[in-house]
């Protein structure tokens, strides 16, 4: 086996500090763009109202570089990599340092608990960021390394619902 390559944690975290910013303030062209064709073909009034404070907001996040949502949520970090590449135990101390940076610079709603069970004071900084890794086997070409990053505001999460079922049922 050849040479492998070491993914460089200061290259992520530089890589989460650039698109967070992004994330939290600006919408993608597409989802602009659909929310122009709905307004488009909205006939009600409450509807094409709702519709137009979106529109609305998004540009005037925009402009004004500040969220488009009070609830900038947590940050939920999907680091896929291909299997011939080596990946550093402090891989995601490095993410959770970016984004304490960039929650610390912009106005950022800090929402997250130090520790869900042991201490439930807030980390001040949006702490930890919900890190998952995905090994995709040996490339076939160049090692790869592909980062994805989602806000969730913290409701998101919530959408469980409680049946009793009688005894013999299910």
């Amino acid at each position: 086996m050849g040479e492998r390559t070491i993914l460089d944690p200061e290259s992520v975290a530089k890589a989460v500090e650039e698109a967070l910013p992004r994330l939290a303030i600006s919408l993608r062209e597409d989802c602009l763009g659909a929310l122009d064709v709905a307004l488009d073909s909205e006939t009600h009034p409450l509807g094409r109202k709702v519709l137009e404070q979106l529109c609305f907001n998004a540009q005037l996040a925009a402009s004004d570089n500040v969220p488009i949502c009070q609830d900038t949520g947590y940050v939920s970090v999907l680091l896929e990599v291909s299997g011939d590449i080596l990946i550093p135990a402090d891989i995601f101390s490095a993410v959770n340092a970016a984004v304490a940076r960039v929650y610390t610079k912009y106005p950022l709603r800090k929402s997250l608990a130090k520790d869900a069970l042991l201490d439930r004071s807030n980390s001040g900084d949006n702490t930890p960021a919900f890190c998952e890794l995905s090994l995709n086997g040996v490339s076939d070409s160049t090692p790869h390394a592909t980062l994805h990053l989602m806000l969730k505001g913290g409701g998101s999460d919530n959408a469980s619902k409680v049946v009793m079922l009688p005894p013999g049922v299910g």
